[in-house]
């Protein structure tokens, strides 16, 4: 059973923490199942199996593009766990030679030139390759760098130079996220439902509908939040009944209060 290195904060990183759950999931498992030399081969269906997730085929190149390489159809390459697990490779040590052995026999030369902050991979692929339609198929030359780190920088700095602040910025939110999503929506439609609701009302149902669309369908909080909330806060007022079930329940009071006593001849 191979033991490895995880980082404790990694729940705090924003690439990480962006990812739905299912693909979180799905990155430990990457992590987990591939090789010394951080190569992994993919059998959707028993990824599947026992993640017990639906997964695209082109899942893996799409949510870790900047972080795993596509060897072959079903084998990819993740670069940064070379560095997170190993640090600098030395061909001197047995561990480190076999890793780079690995390396080797998938075409791949290592060029370690500042551990931590940039590697190099060149890749060769065979003229019978036909994983990767779009490379070149006699040689590709492939640099990696680590774009966490840039990624965050530039989110820092286009959030701080951002001109628009959204009206809704001042419900506090406490995560600093919603106001990002917020500040590229409607902000006319935003203001007006600041006069309209609740604050503490309007707080809550914005998180709501934030993590929502999150999770589902990225939708800009626009007209989308105005359709949310109007909608939720119908729910609200109708006790979280149906419409059908308000309507019926309304049928009944109204044919309640028509009824007119019958006086038996007791009073007087």
């Amino acid at each position: 059973m191979a033991k490895r290195f995880t980082d404790t904060e990694k729940f705090t990183d924003p690439w990480y923490r962006r990812l739905s759950s299912k693909h979180k999931l799905l990155w430990e498992y990457l992590l987990c199942t591939c090789n010394h030399a951080g190569i992994v081969t993919i059998d959707l269906e028993l990824v599947e199996l026992v993640l017990k997730e639906k997964f695209k085929d082109d899942d893996i190149s799409t949510f870790f593009s900047d972080r795993v390489l596509r060897l072959s159809e079903f084998k990819y390459f993740i670069p940064k766990f070379l560095d997170f697990q190993y640090g600098k490779l030395n061909p001197a040590s047995k561990v480190h030679g076999s890793v780079m052995d690995a390396l080797s026999k998938e075409s791949i030369t290592y060029n370690s030139l500042e551990v931590g902050r940039l590697y190099t991979l060149s890749i060769e692929y065979s003229n019978t390759s036909d994983s990767i339609k779009e490379k070149d198929k006699d040689k590709a030359k492939v640099k990696v760098k680590d774009k966490a780190k840039e990624k965050e920088k530039a989110s820092y700095q286009n959030s701080t130079l951002s001109v628009n602040v959204s009206p809704l910025e001042v419900l506090n939110f406490t995560d600093p996220e919603i106001n990002t999503w917020l500040r590229k929506g409607s902000l006319p439609i935003q203001e007006k439902l600041l006069k309209k609701y609740d604050e503490e009302y309007l707080a809550n149902t914005i998180e709501k509908a934030f993590y929502w669309q999150n999770e589902n369908k990225k939708r800009h909080a626009g007209s989308f939040l105005s359709s949310w909330i109007e909608r939720d806060n119908n729910k609200r007022l109708k006790g979280n009944l149906s419409e059908a079930d308000f309507n019926l329940k309304a049928f009944f009071e109204e044919a309640a209060a028509k009824v007119v006593p019958y006086d038996y001849g007791f009073t007087k």
